[in-house]
C-alpha cells in the first residue's frame, strides 16, 4: 500500500492564501511601476512626454515644438498635432510603464514607454525616444498607438 501525507487545505485557509497572494502581487506591481520613476532621468523623461501630450491636447504647436530636438521640423509637429488631433484630444495624464536610459558622451539617450489616459475612457500606448541636450531632455521621436 502506498500512502501520502498530502492533505488539501480547507476552503477558508485556501481563500485567505489566495487573498494574500493577490495583495502581494498588487504591491509588487506598484513597486515595479514606482521604480521607473526613481531611475535617473525617468522622472524628467516622463515630464517631457506628458508636456508634449498636454501641448498637443491644447493644440499648442509652439509648446510641443519647444520640447523637441532642433532637428525636427516645426511643420512635422504642426501636422501631427493639428491633423492627427484624435491622438491628443481629451488627454488627461500618462503612466510611465518603462524607461531605459543610456548614459554616454556626448549625449544621454532614453527609450520611454507609457500608457496615456483620456477623458472619454480609452487609452493609448506611447513610445518615445529622448536625448539629453545640456541639462534638458528633448524628444527625438514619439509614437502614439491605440492600446490593445
Amino acid at each position: 500500500m502506498i500512502g501520502t501525507d498530502c492533505k488539501l487545505m480547507n476552503d477558508s485557509r485556501g481563500r485567505v492564501l489566495v487573498k494574500y497572494c493577490f495583495a502581494a502581487s498588487i504591491i509588487l506591481i506598484a513597486l515595479l511601476v514606482a521604480s521607473c520613476a526613481i531611475i535617473p532621468g525617468g522622472k524628467e523623461c516622463n515630464a517631457v512626454v506628458d508636456g508634449f501630450m498636454r501641448a498637443g491636447a491644447a493644440k499648442d504647436v509652439e509648446a510641443a515644438y519647444g520640447l523637441c530636438v532642433e532637428d525636427i521640423a516645426r511643420e512635422d509637429i504642426e501636422n501631427l498635432i493639428l491633423r492627427q488631433h484624435q491622438y491628443f484630444a481629451g488627454y488627461q495624464d500618462i503612466s510611465m510603464k518603462g524607461i531605459n536610459v543610456q548614459y554616454s558622451d556626448p549625449y544621454d539617450y532614453g527609450e520611454y514607454s507609457g500608457e496615456a489616459k483620456y477623458s472619454d475612457g480609452p487609452t493609448m500606448w506611447v513610445e518615445a525616444e529622448l536625448v539629453k541636450v545640456g541639462e534638458e531632455w528633448r524628444l527625438l521621436s514619439i509614437w502614439i498607438t491605440p492600446s490593445e
